[in-house]
């Protein structure tokens, strides 16, 4: 079986193979993106399908490829409008209550009020680290 040649750690990079590197990321970036996209659009129509057709799989009868729905995945939510106070306050102290930022942003924005622009004294805005992203040529 060949093996599948490894790239080394990128302390041992040379300069121009960062800098090819840099070009193939960049050069395939935009199809593997395109392509995720239109996997997931495929997934999604599959999906549809299958509930229209009340299906559990659809599998090539020449080929036994295909898709079959999976088991649901599981989600909890909490009712904390009807926690008790000191329940909520127990919990927050503990660190296990997140403000959602976008939300709370929108929630800020389209009804306002005195208690959500009290609210943003305890906000800590932050950078994360610099992402790394496809440069095009100027």
């Amino acid at each position: 079986m060949a093996q599948t040649p490894t790239m080394k750690p990128a302390e041992e990079w040379t300069q121009a193979e960062a800098e090819a590197f840099a070009a193939v990321y960049a050069s395939t970036h935009k199809d593997v993106s395109d392509q995720a996209a239109a996997d997931e659009r495929l997934r999604k129509a599959l999906a549809r399908y299958m509930e229209l057709n009340d299906l559990t799989e659809l599998v090539d009868g020449e080929t036994g490829l295909g898709v079959e729905k999976g088991k649901p995945r599981r989600n909890t939510t909490w009712d904390v409008k009807s926690m008790p106070a000191a329940l909520r306050n127990k919990l927050a102290a503990r660190g296990l209550f997140t403000v959602i930022t976008t939300a709370f942003d929108t929630l800020r924005e389209k009804s306002g009020g005195i208690d959500l622009d009290d609210a943003m004294r305890w906000r800590i805005d932050g950078e994360s680290a610099a992402p790394v992203q496809v440069r095009t040529p100027r």
